[in-house]
């Protein structure tokens, strides 16, 4: 049979692991894009998942095997290296070093590739920032755990949110009312006022869209409060329930792993009040804002300072309470981002950015 035929092939590029957690639907869609007997041409586009930055079949391979713990079946992925760019080359082959049991060396070549100036300086970060994740604990689910979970907050800039993402919340209310907090912008402001004065008022006031509201208020108040802090279009996983637990006592980062530019992403962190980190990111955010409100959102308040801070915390040593969640963990075991309306025009960030750098340079 031609589709039994074509799933031999398939194995034989990609390894068992992420074969067998290929929902059929996308086995489809494998074999329809292949009939005409090109080697797998269309593969990463295929496997890449619905996201702002869709990710080749290597990195989501690497992604599942980093989750599972299977590092050292990263090599297996090699054949999907034949047409990556150099970086990702790179970082690939520095994490098949991991995966043969040379850790050390897989974070000094990484950090080598962070000073290297054959790429640029976002791709510079990325390096650095895998290194980092290589050498942070990674959450575990079967690691000890008591008590409930840290207390979620959520933001989103109106008093009453649409009907898709008041979905969504409400599903974090509803795990416990009483250790939930959704704010909008009258009351982060009012938060904000109260906790750090009218200083980090007037910074908010400056940001020009409610992503960078959302962006600077969750760092001042995990800083305070500590807490989950969880994005208003996230839709919570099944096992995220017993899964909530291992949050409390720490912080914990989600790093973007399926995708060659790694980096620290801001749609989920958990901190303890009185973060290092969280402190050091609400300082470095308002700076950012305040210096460059129209700079970009991602730079501002978003995962790449998160992620230039995260790094800087390392140095300093101030990370010793850190672990570090993997997107395939986040997706199986914490949430999806739904597929919410207000990201077909100018409230999804990614949009509103794109529209005002064409108008600038109209």
């Amino acid at each position: 049979m031609a589709q039994d035929r074509f799933m031999g092939r398939l194995r034989q590029l990609v390894p068992p692991g992420l074969i067998r957690h290929l929902p059929e639907a996308r086995r489809r869609k494998f074999f329809r894009a292949n009939l005409d007997g090109r080697r797998f041409q269309r593969l990463p586009s295929i496997v890449g998942r619905s996201d702002p930055f869709p990710a080749g079949a290597l990195f989501c391979g690497i992604d599942r095997l980093l989750t599972d713990g299977d590092d050292a079946l990263v090599p297996e992925l090699s054949i999907l290296d034949r047409d990556q760019n150099a970086f990702e080359h790179a970082v690939f082959t520095a994490l098949c070093r991991h995966a043969e049991g040379d850790t050390e060396g897989a974070i000094a070549l990484l950090r080598r590739h962070g000073d290297d100036d054959r790429f640029d300086p976002f791709r510079r970060m990325c390096a650095r920032a895998w290194a980092l994740f290589l050498s942070l604990p990674r959450l575990c689910r079967s690691e000890a755990s008591t008590g409930q979970g840290p207390a979620i907050v959520q933001y989103w800039d109106q008093a009453e949110p649409p009907s898709d993402v008041a979905k969504a919340i409400r599903d974090w209310r509803d795990l416990s009312p009483a250790r939930h907090r959704l704010l909008d912008a009258a009351s982060a402001r009012a938060f904000l006022v109260e906790t750090y004065g009218s200083e980090a008022a007037r910074i908010f006031d400056l940001c020009e869209h409610p992503a960078i509201q959302s962006d600077f208020v969750r760092l001042g108040w995990l800083a305070r409060h500590g807490g989950l802090y969880m994005d208003a279009d996230a839709c919570m996983a099944r096992d995220f329930p017993t899964h909530w637990p291992h949050f409390g006592g720490k912080t914990v980062l989600w790093f973007y792993s399926h995708a060659a530019k790694g980096h620290f992403t801001n749609g989920i962190i958990s901190a303890p009040a009185g973060s290092p980190l969280m402190l050091a990111s609400f300082k470095e955010a308002g700076r950012r804002i305040s210096e460059d409100p129209q700079g970009l959102v991602y730079r501002l308040g978003g995962p790449g300072m998160l992620t230039d801070m995260a790094l800087a915390s390392a140095e300093r040593g101030e990370l010793s309470d850190t672990v570090v969640m993997t997107t395939d963990h986040v997706r199986r075991h914490v949430m999806t981002q739904i597929d919410a309306a207000y990201k077909a025009d100018d409230r999804s960030w990614h949009n509103w950015q794109r529209g005002w750098r064409k108008e600038g340079d109209a």
